[in-house]
C-alpha cells in the first residue's frame, strides 16, 4: 500500500477514514493539547501550540479525535512466551493499530497516544480527526 511508504503500519494504512474526516500522520512531539469530551469520553483538541509538528499538519483547535495509532502487543504469555518472565519478550512482539476514541475514556485515549514510544522507534502518531464540534459532542456522523 501506498501507506507504507510514509511509515504508516498495514493498520493505520488500511484504516477507513469516516466520511467528513481526515486521517494525518504527525511527527512527535506533537504539540497538541487534548481535553476530553463531557462526560470523560472522547477527546478533541483544546490548543496547538504555534510552529508545532501539529500546526504544521494542519490540526485545528477544536477537532474531534476519531482514532489514533497505538503499540500494543501481539502475544501475551501464550505460545512461545509461556516460559519466559514479561522483560524476556523481544522486541518485535508488538504490531501498530489504530485505536477508537469517540466514546473511549478520556484516561485510555492518552494511554494509547503513550503507547506510540521512541524504544519502538515510533517517531509520529496517525490521527483521524473529525470537524469541529461543540463540547458534549462526541459522535460522528
Amino acid at each position: 500500500m501506498s501507506g507504507l511508504s510514509t511509515g504508516e503500519s498495514q493498520s493505520e494504512a488500511s484504516y477507513e477514514v469516516p466520511e467528513h474526516c481526515r486521517k494525518i500522520r504527525i511527527e512527535k512531539p506533537l504539540g497538541i493539547i487534548l481535553e476530553e469530551v463531557d462526560q470523560g469520553k472522547g477527546a478533541y483538541v483544546v490548543k496547538v501550540n504555534e510552529g508545532s509538528n501539529a500546526q504544521n499538519a494542519g490540526v485545528q483547535v477544536g477537532e474531534l479525535l476519531v482514532a489514533c495509532s497505538a503499540a500494543t502487543l501481539k502475544a501475551g504469555k501464550e505460545g512461545r512466551y509461556a516460559e519466559t518472565g514479561y522483560g524476556g519478550r523481544p522486541f518485535d512482539n508488538w504490531e501498530i493499530v489504530m485505536f477508537p476514541c469517540i466514546d473511549t475514556p478520556f484516561k485510555s485515549i492518552m494511554q494509547a497516544l503513550a503507547s506510540n514510544n521512541d524504544r519502538w522507534g515510533i517517531n509520529a502518531i496517525s490521527v483521524v480527526l473529525a470537524p469541529e464540534k461543540k463540547k458534549g459532542e462526541a459522535t460522528v456522523e
